[in-house]
């Protein structure tokens, strides 16, 4: 389902449907119809809107893992790649970050560049890719 939002979002965006960070009214209507039209749901604007703020959130995580050191990005598998003492040590910080350890990030790229306009230095390591934030 996220995939989907995330293609509707997209969509919107090279529409020209949002608007710094917000999306117009027209286009959460269409992101809606479309959305439960291809799930048979019956979703309205606030469900989809916490899904788009939960994308958000999710990479503000994956940006502060990634810029604490010892993080990678893994291109191939779409998912945060470390050590085990690395994460073993950030998760004895930060618990909520062990769902990161297993959990798949889809299109994060693509998330990142287009939904909320960043850029970003991409930097080869030996078994992924990290990324860091030029703002």
């Amino acid at each position: 389902m996220d995939r989907y939002l995330i293609d509707l979002l997209l969509d919107q965006v090279h529409r020209g449907n949002k608007l710094g960070q917000t999306f117009i009214t027209r286009a959460w209507i269409d992101m809606v119809t479309s959305f439960n039209a291809r799930f048979r749901s019956h979703h309205d604007k606030d469900v989809l809107k916490n899904r788009y703020k939960h994308l958000r959130r999710q990479y503000n995580d994956i940006k502060s893992l990634l810029e604490h050191g010892g993080f990678l990005w893994d291109e191939s598998r779409e998912m945060i790649a470390a050590e085990d003492n690395v994460w073993d040590g950030y998760v004895k910080n930060h618990p909520d970050a062990r769902q990161y350890r297993v959990k798949t990030c889809a299109r994060l790229q693509q998330i990142v560049c287009y939904l909320w306009r960043r850029k970003f230095r991409w930097k080869i390591q030996s078994f992924g890719m990290q990324f860091r934030s030029l703002r």
